[in-house]
């Protein structure tokens, strides 16, 4: 009976371990998740005033990222990040390991720790901070600062619940290190490109250094793919482009992600043997659903995932298909009016998530070597480059139920902070112009809009003229502000 219990045993532990694996990989710029080691390059995350960024800020945006994770893998998180957006260290002196910070501090609150070990690096502070809610652990990839050759604010960092083979990293023009990771997912290795590329997508004289950055992109893929042809890469990151960026600005002569990296919509053609081909995950959303961001009405695409065809073959791992999508929370990281993006702000104590969506898609480990040919694809895409963006459609909305801004003046600036990105009703006298300014009580809100013609007509009222509109509130260099997004907002008597 006990022989017959063992082999049963060594039965399901072997088919198990010959099963196939999904598993989640996510990309996310979290917008500004730095320490509280007192030395930043940005103004705004050096501690200093009550109010600044501190302990308290710190430990929210934690949990908003946290808040972000847990929305996938059933409240575990995804079991590999790529992230954007973390401070590279100032203070990079005797900082632990991953695994000895988490052993070592096992049991300890970090609000403690963080009393008596303010140079702790952001990184592994979050990696506490999911650690204690039962999250992980994750093995980290990160560059070396010391070894950073233009020492950017930003760092990318990989987090992964599989081990890491190797981690290295290039250095990228007027950009954050690319970072390389070689993951080993059940003996098969997956290799992972994270990006942060120069930002200013909407500015055609930026896009020279964006295609600096993706050549430096280019030339790593291209060793890797001449070691083998079939390595199952992810490049992926925060591209400051549109992923149809050679469609929306045309007088442009050479794009980053279209004509240096090649990606593009053709999905027919990652299942063909031999492909070279480049399939960006955009592709796979329906058009009007494309966007990671929203910027003067519109909505970005500048969080992208891109991989290679061995991720479409029958060995190693393959992308699960029709899985990629953007995460939007309503009432979290997204308002429940139009489904922006709600950002982070140090006001107030701190709120908001990050002006960036993140991007997910669904991976899954083959079991042993594998089998010849290709993954089946359900309505595969072979959909040339066009101008696609999507507009953000601000005259809709009910606007008898829209409060009045003066309910803002009994707020405390915590309740306020949590307001960004609402709609209000505005009715008040200017108290200066250029910039405009109302005061509503003790409160006074700058008056701002993203489109120059209005922010020009707005801007041209004098001093005790009235202003009617409707304004969702923003805070703007640590100071609140209201915000016309559209002609309709204004009154019209």
């Amino acid at each position: 009976m006990r022989f017959s219990f063992s082999i049963l045993a060594l039965v399901i532990f072997l088919t198990g371990s010959l099963s196939a694996r999904d598993f989640t990989v996510m990309v996310y710029n979290v917008e500004n998740l730095f320490d509280v080691d007192g030395v930043a390059l940005y103004g705004d995350y050096r501690q200093g005033d009550e109010g600044e960024y501190g302990e308290g800020p710190l430990l929210n945006k934690l949990e908003g990222i946290r808040i972000a994770l847990a929305a996938l893998n059933n409240g575990d998180g995804p079991e590999i990040i790529l992230f954007q957006e973390f401070e590279l260290d100032r203070t990079p002196y005797d900082t632990p390991s991953a695994e000895a910070f988490l052993k070592e501090t096992k049991g300890q609150d970090l609000a403690a720790i963080l009393d008596q070990r303010s140079n702790l690096p952001s990184e592994l502070l979050l990696l506490k901070y999911l650690d204690d809610h039962g999250m992980g652990p994750y093995h980290i990839g990160q560059p070396d600062p010391v070894k950073s050759e233009s020492h950017p604010p930003h760092k990318n960092v990989v987090f992964s619940k599989f081990p890491l083979n190797f981690v290295r990293q290039r250095d990228s023009y007027n950009a954050r290190d690319l970072v390389i990771a070689g993951i080993d997912v059940d003996g098969h290795e997956l290799i992972v490109l994270n990006n942060h590329w120069k930002s200013g997508a909407s500015n055609a004289r930026t896009e020279p250094i964006r295609v600096q950055n993706a050549r430096v992109v280019r030339a790593e893929l291209e060793a890797i793919l001449l070691r083998n042809p079939s390595a199952d890469v992810i490049i992926a990151g925060d591209f400051n482009c549109y992923y149809n960026h050679s469609a929306v600005f045309q007088d442009l002569e050479e794009t980053a992600v279209n004509d240096v990296l090649g990606a593009n919509g053709h999905e027919v053609r990652m299942v063909q043997q031999g492909s070279k081909n480049l399939y960006n995950l955009w592709f796979e959303s329906d058009p009007a659903e494309r966007g990671s961001e929203v910027w003067r009405g519109y909505w970005g695409t500048l969080m992208q995932m891109v991989i290679t065809p061995g991720l479409y073959d029958n060995r190693g791992i393959q992308y699960l298909d029709n899985s990629f999508d953007r995460l939007a929370i309503p009432g979290e990281n997204v308002d429940t009016r139009w489904g922006r993006p709600i950002s982070w702000s140090n006001y107030g104590g701190g709120a908001g998530f990050s002006d960036h969506l993140p991007i997910y898609a669904r991976f899954r480990s083959i079991p042993g070597e594998g089998s010849d040919g290709f993954v089946e694809l359900d309505n595969p895409s072979d959909e040339p480059l066009s101008a696609n963006r999507p507009k953000m459609d601000f005259a809709r909305m009910n606007r008898m139920a829209v409060p009045r801004v003066g309910v803002l003046v009994a707020m405390s600036p915590e309740e306020r902070v949590r307001e960004v990105g609402e709609l209000f009703q505005v009715d008040a006298e200017l108290v200066s112009n250029r910039p405009a300014r109302i005061r509503i009580g003790d409160l006074e809100l700058e008056v701002y809009s993203p489109i120059r013609d209005l922010r020009d007509q707005i801007n041209s009222m004098q001093p005790g003229d009235r202003l009617r509109c409707f304004a969702d509130l923003d805070v703007f260099r640590g100071r609140l502000q209201v915000v016309v997004r559209d002609p309709s907002w204004i009154y019209r008597d």
